[in-house]
Parts: structure tokens; C-alpha cells; sequence
């Protein structure tokens, strides 16, 4: 795997001004001039995102499963009750980097996120069933910590095909795992960067 830390070298200003409503791809974020070296960053730190959550799913030959009623339920897929529910890995990542609208720091805290709440409660161990919901939640997580622009909840629900109302409970569920301690110190971005 190639070394992610180039990838995060340059991520101030990635992008402008936004408008909100619109959902721009790849493409339309990179600013002129930069097209070509930005667009295989992207197109790296997609494939390197898709890489590391396949190779989480692939670890776990035990699931547990949270019982009803319990906030680590809201995870797991319903096998397609939402869009969301019936992508792939590559699928969902590509959508997040392209109308995510966030710098590419904010993937790299996510994954640090995700391996923080697997620490912390053993129904949130990364696997096939709860894997884009939890990249999701730590995703909208990391962008309100590390942006100064960031949009409404309703704007993430609609890119990440998720119903508003489970968003803002992944997220609740997320802050309160993490018990709002979204710092990510320099050794450990460095250490995750370098995998």
C-alpha cells in the first residue's frame, strides 16, 4: 500500500466556496491548475480508504450482534431499507470524498475514529453489516470537528443516502462512544497516515 501521508500533504484549501445545495463530483472541487496531480490524490485516497475498510470487514470471524433497543442497533443495515444500505464499500467512499465537501484529513480521522469506538464497545467491531454506517457517522463526526465550513445534517443525510433522523442518532451514538474527544494528536494521525 503506498504511503498515505502524501496524500494529506496539501489538503488546506482543497476547497472553495460552496453553495449548499449542489453535489459536486471529484472533478469540480479540484482547483485549476491542480487538476491532474489532485484528481489521482483523490482517486489514491479512494482506493486507499476502499482498501482499509475491506481489510477491516475481512478480520472479523465474530460478529456480535447488539440486541434490540440498544443505540449500537441503528449500525446495522437493515439489508436494504436505505439507499445506503445497498452500496458497496467503493461506492460509498467515492461519494463521501467527492460531496463530502471536506479535506482529505477528515477520511484519515474517521478511520481513527472507527478503531476508537471498536475499542471502546465490542458491538461497534467494524464489520460487513455496520461498515458504511460507521464510516459514515465518523466521517460527519471528523468534518464538524476539523472544518470551518460545514453543512446541515439534512445535506450529509441526502450524499450519504440515509434517512436524517438515523444520521443524527449514528452521530449522537458516535460523539457519545468517543465521549467528544475527536482530538487526534499528531503521533496518531502520523501513525495511521503511515499504514
Amino acid at each position: 500500500m503506498a504511503v498515505i501521508l502524501e496524500l494529506f500533504d496539501s489538503f488546506a484549501d482543497f476547497f472553495s466556496d460552496s453553495d449548499g445545495g449542489k453535489c459536486p463530483d471529484v472533478r469540480a472541487v479540484v482547483p485549476a491548475g491542480r487538476n491532474d496531480r489532485a484528481l489521482e490524490a483523490k482517486r489514491e485516497l479512494i482506493d486507499a480508504l476502499v482498501e482499509t475498510l475491506n481489510a477491516l470487514v475481512q478480520r472479523r470471524s465474530c460478529i456480535y450482534i447488539p440486541t434490540q433497543g440498544m443505540d449500537e442497533c441503528m449500525f446495522y443495515s437493515n439489508l436494504g431499507s436505505s439507499p445506503q444500505d445497498r452500496s458497496t464499500i467503493r461506492a460509498v467512499v467515492e461519494t463521501s470524498v467527492s460531496k463530502f465537501m471536506c479535506s482529505d484529513a477528515v477520511f484519515l480521522m474517521a478511520l481513527i475514529y472507527m478503531n476508537r469506538l471498536e475499542r471502546s464497545n465490542r458491538y461497534l467491531l467494524v464489520n460487513k453489516f455496520n461498515v458504511l454506517r460507521l464510516f459514515t457517522a465518523s466521517i460527519l463526526v471528523a468534518c464538524k470537528f476539523a472544518e470551518d465550513e460545514i453543512y446541515r445534517n439534512s445535506y450529509y443525510a441526502e450524499v450519504s443516502g440515509l434517512d436524517l433522523k438515523l444520521l443524527n442518532h449514528l452521530e449522537r451514538t458516535v460523539l457519545n462512544e468517543l465521549d467528544f474527544r475527536m482530538y487526534v494528536d499528531a503521533n496518531e494521525y502520523l501513525a495511521v497516515a503511515m499504514v
